[in-house]
């Protein structure tokens, strides 16, 4: 049953995130710059290392690190993401060939069960991770540092306060 209810989820999802129109009317809570959703001052998509230094610098604003603590945590907190990045396109690319193809309920279960194999990858990836930050950083800057990285993804994807839902 819970398969049948995950299959689901997963052949609505590309609909319902299409039919989600981003409004552009939500402003900043704090003084600093909010993210520009991926984009630069000229509209068009940031770079990689344009979008890395848009990231660490609002982190700095954000967490008190010092020159010492950035320089050993955000390359090691890039090659985290990587490392998930990687593991979210083998589950996006297994889960539109799902939705693309018409499967088998076997077919089905067997990406289900891939694609929950590796979100726990992605999961243990990130729990290695922040046991070696904690080397790096003192507690209370790395629970800073995870607010402050999901303030940045809301507000870089559209999703930060004053918007509508």
């Amino acid at each position: 049953m819970a398969t049948l209810w995950l299959a689901l989820l997963l052949l609505l999802c590309p609909a319902t995130l299409s039919a989600q129109r981003p409004s552009h009317n939500s402003r900043p809570s704090h003084n600093v710059p909010a993210p520009s959703k991926g984009k630069g001052k000229d509209g068009k998509r940031l770079k990689p290392e344009e979008f890395r230094r848009e990231f660490e610098n609002f982190i700095l604003s954000r967490v008190n690190l010092t020159q010492q603590e950035a320089s050993r945590f955000f390359p090691m907190f890039h090659e985290m993401k990587k490392q998930q990045r990687e593991v979210r396109g083998k589950i996006h690319r297994a889960t539109e060939r799902a939705c693309r193809e018409n499967l088998s309920q076997r077919d089905c279960r067997r990406i289900l069960d891939e694609v929950l194999r590796l979100r726990r990858q992605a999961d243990d990836i990130e729990a290695n991770y922040y046991e070696r930050f904690r080397n790096i950083l003192p507690a209370e800057k790395l629970l800073r540092v995870m607010e402050a990285e999901h303030e940045f993804g809301k507000r870089m994807w559209g999703r930060g306060k004053g918007k509508k839902k």
